[in-house]
């Protein structure tokens, strides 16, 4: 399998290294495929997306390091879109599309910044019908693809991020795994790779990648594809988990990932 991690953050966003951080701790790790990924600004205040003069020093350093680790390490930059992003002309090499958030009542709604405001939200917003609110996130889901094309589709199963071992609702009910799932069917049109996301295990709040395994398995069975991502905020992150990770995606009926090449994305044996 090529080592290759394409969703991995720097301090022009939310993360706490450098682009040339990141480099160079990828290339110490033998990393053969890097992209560094900024975050998009959203139509509403968001405290971690790249403000224009971070946008614009987030291309030209990574432009830097392309040229400094030619022929050592392949490197990629990319735009993380949330489903309230605007679309981007810039000079990214892909976009992986994301839902961090809802609009409901006239409200703005983070489903992965703190897990109190999450639950104060299903309960006095949706009257604690938490199916309702999972089904509105997976609506966004659904249309990312209409909205951005996206290349990649991040985390796609975040509205679990704090729900380990189901504390919070069920994912085993019969309308949540159908919204879920119609999600998926709806992306298939576009083709795009799905990533297996380790972030939520580095920083604490999963045992698990997303997606679960329901959702894998119903990938594989439309003929998706995947991909490993780390999600990393930090150099200690890189490539974090991927042993699980490549082991939930054979599990799940997988023998190959995709990663991004000179020529496109490519496909590579698990």
């Amino acid at each position: 399998m090529i080592l290759s991690d394409l969703h991995v953050h720097t301090s022009r966003d939310h993360g706490h290294n450098s682009a040339a951080e990141m480099a160079a701790q990828a290339a110490r790790q033998g990393l053969q495929t890097l992209g560094l990924v900024g975050h998009a600004t959203t139509d509403f205040p968001c405290h971690y997306a790249m403000t224009p003069e971070n946008e614009a020093a987030f291309l030209s350093e990574t432009a830097a390091l392309r040229q400094q680790y030619a022929g050592r390490l392949d490197l990629y930059r990319g735009i993380e879109l949330d489903y309230y992003s605007a679309p981007t002309d810039a000079p990214y090499d892909y976009r992986i599309g994301s839902v961090h958030y809802v609009k409901y009542d006239g409200r703005v709604i983070s489903v992965d910044s703190d897990p109190k405001e999450l639950v104060a939200a299903a309960q006095h917003l949706f009257g604690g019908d938490w199916t309702a609110l999972c089904r509105l996130y997976y609506t966004n889901v659904a249309d990312l693809g209409r909205k951005f094309a996206p290349q990649i589709i991040g985390h796609f199963d975040l509205i679990t991020k704090f729900n380990e071992a189901d504390c919070l609702f069920s994912t085993d009910e019969r309308r949540y795994r159908h919204a879920a799932l119609e999600a998926v069917d709806a992306l298939m049109a576009g083709e795009p790779l799905f990533e297996i996301n380790t972030g939520a295990i580095s920083r604490g709040c999963r045992v698990t990648p997303y997606p679960a395994p329901f959702i894998l398995r119903h990938i594989r069975q439309r003929g998706g594809r995947i991909l490993l991502s780390s999600d990393a905020h930090s150099t200690a992150h890189l490539l974090y988990g991927f042993d699980g990770a490549a082991q939930l995606a054979r599990s799940c009926g997988f023998d190959s990932v995709w990663t991004l090449t000179a020529e496109g994305f490519r496909e590579t044996g698990l």
